[in-house]
C-alpha cells in the first residue's frame, strides 16, 4: 500500500501548510458558525439594557497591550451598549500600559454616537495602587481623580457635577488581566454596595465564578469567547467573532488531522499483521 506509507511519513511541513491556511482563510472568508450566549455574558448585557437613560457607568481599563486580543473588543462592545442606551460613561484606568489606548477606543466608539466629552462622558486615566483608587472613589473621586486625563479640573465638567462617589454610579464594569476584578469586588462591592461586573481573559474566568455564583458579580464575560457573544447581542461583529471564526476553524481541522493520522497508523498495524 504506496499511499498508506506516504501518508505515514508525510513532511511536517505539509501539516504547517494545512494549519497555516486554516487560520487565513477565515480571516478573508466568512464562515457563518453559530455563537450561543452564555447566561454570565446574557447577565452582563441585561443589566445594562434595563439602566434607563442617563445612569452612570464606570469602565475600569485594567490590562495592557499583551491582553489586548482578548479584552480590547469586550470593551468597545459595553462602550457602544452605553452610548447606544444613552448611559453616562465615566473611564479609568489601573494598568499604565493601557492608559493610551483606553483613551483613544473610548474617543473613538463615542464620536461613532456623536457622544461629547464631558457631557456624556469622561476618562480619567491612570492612578495607582488599584486598591487605593477604588476605595478613594467610594468616598469621593475626585480624591484619587482631582482631575481628568487631560487635566481638566473635576469640579470643572458639567457631567461630573452630581456625580461624587459609588452613590452616583450604577455600575462598575471592570476590564481585568491581573487582580483587579477581585479588588473591586472587594472594596467596591462588599464595602460600598456597588453592583460590578467583570470582563476577564479566558484563564481567569474559572477563578471568578466564585464572585457570581455567590450574586457579588452581576455577570462575567470571558475572553475572546464572552467577547464575541457580547458583539452578538449589540449585533456589531468585529474583532471577537473574526477571532472566534480562526479559533473554530482551526480547532476543526486539528481535531480531523488527530483523527485522520490515528486512523492510518491503525491501518499500518493491521498491515504489519
Amino acid at each position: 500500500m504506496p499511499i498508506l506509507d506516504k501518508l505515514i511519513s508525510v513532511d511536517r511541513r505539509i501539516i504547517y501548510l494545512i494549519i497555516g491556511v486554516a487560520v487565513i482563510v477565515p480571516f478573508f472568508v466568512p464562515v457563518n458558525l453559530p455563537i450561543y450566549v452564555s447566561p454570565p455574558v446574557q447577565s452582563v448585557y441585561d443589566y445594562i439594557d434595563a439602566l434607563p437613560a442617563g445612569s452612570v457607568v464606570l469602565v475600569s481599563f485594567s490590562f495592557g497591550p499583551s491582553t489586548v486580543p482578548e479584552l480590547l473588543p469586550m470593551y468597545k462592545a459595553i462602550l457602544r451598549h452605553c452610548f447606544s442606551k444613552k448611559l453616562k460613561v465615566i473611564g479609568i484606568a489601573l494598568n499604565s500600559e493601557g492608559t493610551t489606548i483606553a483613551d483613544n477606543t473610548i474617543r473613538t466608539i463615542a464620536q461613532e454616537f456623536g457622544y461629547k466629552e464631558y457631557e456624556d462622558y469622561v476618562y480619567l486615566g491612570y492612578k495607582f495602587p488599584p486598591f487605593a483608587v477604588i476605595l478613594g472613589i467610594g468616598e469621593d473621586i475626585s480624591t484619587p481623580f482631582p482631575k481628568d486625563y487631560s487635566r481638566k479640573n473635576l469640579s470643572d465638567i458639567p457631567m461630573m457635577k452630581n456625580i461624587h462617589n459609588y452613590d452616583d454610579i450604577d455600575l462598575v464594569v471592570d476590564f481585568g488581566s491581573m487582580n483587579t476584578p477581585e479588588l473591586w469586588v472587594t472594596y467596591a462591592g462588599a464595602k460600598y454596595k456597588e453592583k460590578v461586573a467583570v470582563g476577564c481573559t479566558g484563564v481567569m474566568v474559572s477563578g471568578l465564578y466564585p464572585y457570581l455564583n455567590t450574586g457579588q458579580l452581576v455577570g462575567l464575560i470571558g475572553g475572546l469567547k464572552g467577547a464575541a457573544e457580547y458583539e452578538k447581542l449589540i449585533d456589531k461583529k468585529e474583532k471577537a467573532t473574526v477571532g472566534m471564526r480562526v479559533q473554530s476553524v482551526a480547532h476543526i481541522v486539528i481535531i480531523l488531522m488527530v483523527i485522520f493520522g490515528n486512523a492510518v497508523y491503525l491501518l499500518s498495524l493491521k498491515r504489519k499483521i
